[in-house]
Formats: C-alpha cells, sequence, structure tokens
C-alpha cells in the first residue's frame, strides 16, 4: 500500500468513479481525498496575536481592614475586564496615603505604624482599588501600663437635661484625684488569662473581643484575683461619676470624642447585631474606646433614681446601699440612640448577667 502523488490523481488509469469532490480548505488549498491519499491544508503562513484586554476595574480584598501597631495586614488584588473576568499575569503597583500611619509593600503587606486612617491604593494600568485600613493599639492580653490612659483631676457638669429624670439635676462634680481608666473595655483574652475561663456569649467574635455575659458580682471574682496575681495595683471599677468624666473628656454634648455616635461606637443601627473587637472606634480625647455601644459598663455604684439632688460636689461614691447597680454607655443592640450618651445610666440586680455587658478598669498610676 502506497500513497501516490497528486501529480498522478488525473491520470487515464485512475477510474472516473474513484474521485470524490473537491472540498475547499479555509487556507484556499484544495483537500482532494483519495483512496489511500492524505492531502492536509496549509496556513498559509499566517499567524493571529492573542487579543490583549484592557484592565477595567482593580478589587482589593478589603474594602476597610484594621491591623494593630507594629502588626502587618496582607491585601491581595484583582484586575478584571469590562465583563467582570479576572485577568492574570498584569502588575499591581501598591501605595499608602499616608505612610506615617500605614506603609505597604509591593506585595500588598500593610504594616501599622501608627493609630489613624490611611487609604492603601492598588493600581494597574491605569485603574485602581482601595482598601481603607485603620491602625489599632497593640494591646496584648495582660493590664499594663500603656493599656491605660491618665485621666486629670477635673470639674463637670453631670447629668443632663435632655434625658430621663434619674439624669438630673445637672449638678457640679469635682474629681479631686487623678486616676488610670482603661483605655478598653475588658477583653475575652485578658478575662481569660486572669480566670481561666471565658463566660462570653459571643465566643466566635475572638479575643480581643470585650468580654461579655458577665455581671458585676462575676467582676467582683475577677477583680480579687487579678489583684492577688498583680498585686499594688488596687484594681477596681470606675465609680459612676469617674466613668461619666471620663466619656465626657471635656466635651458637654451627648457624646465625646468627635460627637458623632457612629464615629465613637458600635449599635444597633452599625453593629450587625454582634459586638466588635475594642478600639475599631475612634478614641475619645483622652484615648478611650468604646465608652459608647459596643457592651454596656458595670460600675461600682449602687443605682438610686433620686441619687443626683443629693449627690456631694467632691468625688460622688454613690449611694450607701441599694437594690440594684449601676451600668453605662450602651451596647451594641441599643436601637435607641440616646441609651449611648454620656449621661445615660441604668440600674440592673448584680447578679443579672446580660448578653451585652462588660466593664474597663482603674489601676493605680503606672510604677507604684
Amino acid at each position: 500500500m502506497r500513497t501516490r502523488s497528486l501529480a498522478r490523481a488525473t491520470q487515464p488509469s485512475l477510474p472516473l468513479s474513484a474521485l470524490v469532490p473537491v472540498r475547499p480548505c479555509l487556507s484556499g488549498v484544495a483537500l482532494l481525498s483519495l483512496p489511500f491519499l492524505l492531502i492536509s491544508c496549509g496556513d498559509g503562513g499566517s499567524t493571529t496575536e492573542p487579543k490583549v484586554e484592557p484592565v477595567a476595574s482593580v478589587e482589593v480584598s478589603l474594602s476597610t481592614g484594621f491591623v494593630d501597631v507594629g502588626q502587618t495586614l496582607s491585601l491581595f488584588a484583582t484586575a478584571k475586564d469590562a465583563a467582570g473576568n479576572v485577568i492574570s499575569g498584569r502588575t499591581i503597583t501598591w501605595s499608602s496615603s499616608d505612610g506615617s500611619v500605614a506603609t505597604v509593600s509591593g506585595a500588598g503587606v500593610v504594616t501599622g505604624v501608627d493609630l489613624g486612617v490611611a487609604t492603601i491604593m492598588a493600581a494597574c494600568e491605569g485603574k485602581s482599588g482601595t482598601a481603607a485600613i485603620t491602625v489599632t493599639p497593640d494591646l496584648g492580653n495582660g493590664f499594663g501600663p500603656e493599656e491605660f490612659a491618665p485621666i486629670s483631676a477635673g470639674t463637670f457638669q453631670m447629668g443632663a437635661t435632655n434625658g430621663d429624670p434619674h439624669e438630673q439635676p445637672v449638678h457640679t462634680v469635682n474629681i479631686t484625684q487623678s486616676f488610670y481608666l482603661q483605655k478598653t473595655e475588658v477583653t475575652q483574652e485578658q478575662w481569660r488569662a486572669v480566670m481561666g475561663n471565658d463566660p462570653s456569649t459571643f465566643k466566635f467574635c475572638g479575643d480581643t473581643c470585650p468580654v461579655e455575659h458577665v455581671n458585676w458580682t462575676d467582676i467582683q471574682d475577677f477583680l480579687t484575683t487579678l489583684n492577688l496575681q498583680d498585686p499594688g495595683k488596687d484594681y477596681r471599677l470606675p465609680t459612676e461619676a469617674e466613668w461619666e468624666y471620663a466619656a465626657r473628656a471635656g466635651t458637654t454634648g451627648d457624646y465625646g470624642g468627635t460627637g458623632v455616635v457612629d464615629d465613637m461606637g458600635w449599635h444597633g443601627d452599625n453593629s450587625g447585631s454582634t459586638p466588635h473587637p475594642v478600639a475599631e472606634k475612634q478614641p475619645n480625647a483622652w484615648g478611650l474606646y468604646d465608652m459608647h455601644g459596643n457592651v454596656w459598663e458595670w460600675v461600682q455604684d449602687w443605682y438610686s433614681e433620686t441619687y443626683y439632688a443629693v449627690s456631694p460636689a467632691d468625688d460622688p461614691p454613690g449611694p450607701a446601699t441599694g437594690i440594684n447597680r449601676v451600668l453605662r454607655g450602651g451596647g451594641w443592640e441599643s436601637l435607641w440612640m440616646g441609651t449611648l450618651r454620656s449621661a445615660n445610666r441604668a440600674g440592673y440586680l448584680p447578679s443579672e448577667r446580660l448578653y451585652d455587658s462588660g466593664f474597663r478598669l482603674v489601676r493605680n498610676p503606672p510604677g507604684l
């Protein structure tokens, strides 16, 4: 068996019945199929360049994110065409709007430098995507002096005329001694380090979320244990007057800090029905986070609706006796914004474990 050449395909010795109709090739060269004849079409030497899709958008893996001072966060960017398809093999360049707050490497690794917010940009062929990165304190899991803010002695007007009757009368209070107040609410990690357990309902929220589902009596056990572990610091709850003085931080409106509640805290309209890690919102002028929202905070005082009418001007300790203890600041579930006001107060049984109640600490000055 052998292959016959095209030159001999028209010889009379070949029966006409053996001829097969000619089928045109795309390249313009005819393919003649004959018995035992194999002929392939050529491409005429032409080549087609692959189509290069332009970049229509750049997407960054996070639109907002958080990183502690001195810690890193990896971002990823994707280039896409107009149809939303991922384009591979394109060069992404990264930049930071404020290198004094956060830097970013060529691979998209963000490093927290100092407290604040920086915009991280990923760019490719004239298109860009961004992520707003908030740099938060490196809290650790202990109770070192760096985790407490010095609150200077001073005078303020306690209470409010636009609140409930138990917030009145508005009266002058003198805080005669400086004190150190924890910058954040006590976290789940901090509670676990002291007590060896975690009573929180929202454990999935993570180590830096506030401990919750604790009552006033639980906190007294925590304080006893902590003061045995770390003597000389005299850890305690703030008084109600100390708490409001610290929350106001020199302001006279409903909310401290910027005065805008969304800037300062997590509440029913922005929390997604869950607590959040501490220090994600802005601090007030004294460097205190989450004084409005996230979790309600137990303070030392007994609760009385009429105490303000008889409160002493200097360092009021609260009533001598009572049934309920005071909670301050509102929580992540609070739908009425008035609950988060600096002046708002509530009273609950000290044995009552609320799913959205936590606390923060006062301690002796660092070094004592």
